[in-house]
């Protein structure tokens, strides 16, 4: 594996996003920008699927480290064409110089509608979308991201049309509500969209999912 980027990390990122990243292609680039007295706090980003980005993120600060390994990660993943940001393939984290946790798993395909568990084990989120497959023809992909918030979605509401005497009429069909679970890139993205021509006619959010809720809906 050779890094792409070497990424400095003021501290205080994970409560301020005006503090920014900053972007070197080189260590020894960094390291003689930034003059850090330890690298102690790191954390290593393999994104990008077919386009694939190895990163090098050092931290200030041991709990923005943390964050990021938890959900900071999100916001800088590589974003395809569709404007779906594509999972991680491995990532690693070093707290005081030691390895503390690692995760990775082999690409899920996009494409692959059905299956609702990363390899990692971790709940899939729900999102499904249209995309140009490797063959050129338009499919139904699902976002390959890890779910995170329980939503809940009420559909656009359809109506069936009937001819009476040549008489046209549309009758509205009532609309059933159903719960989701879904990541935040797609649930911010539904939120935008709700409303619109094609889209959900709301989208209400229940709350985030913790490890005992994703326990549970494993057993449903």
């Amino acid at each position: 594996m050779s890094i792409d980027n070497w990424i400095w990390v003021p501290a205080g990122i994970r409560n301020n996003n005006s503090i920014g990243y900053r972007k070197y292609k080189s260590c020894p680039e960094m390291l003689r920008a930034e003059r850090p007295t330890a690298t102690a706090h790191q954390v290593l980003l393999a994104h990008g699927a077919d386009a694939l980005i190895d990163e090098q993120y050092f931290f200030e600060s041991a709990d923005d480290a943390r964050w990021f390994w938890d959900s900071g990660y999100e916001e800088r993943l590589y974003v395809e064409s569709e404007h779906k940001s594509t999972a991680y393939d491995q990532m690693t984290l070093w707290i005081d110089n030691k390895q503390v946790a690692t995760r990775g798993y082999d690409r899920l395909d996009r494409f692959d509608t059905d299956t609702d568990r990363l390899p990692t084990g971790e709940l899939r989120c729900d999102d499904r979308y249209k995309a140009v497959d490797s063959y050129g023809d338009v499919e139904w992909a699902r976002c390959t991201h890890r779910a995170t918030l329980k939503v809940r979605i009420t559909p656009a509401r359809t109506e069936i049309a009937t001819d009476e005497s040549l008489k046209v009429t549309y009758t509205p069909l009532p609309a059933e509500a159903y719960e989701a679970h879904i990541c935040a890139s797609c649930y911010e993205v539904a939120l935008q969209s709700a409303g619109t021509e094609g889209s959900p006619a709301q989208v209400e959010m229940l709350g985030e999912l913790t490890a005992s809720s994703e326990s549970e809906h494993a057993d449903l």
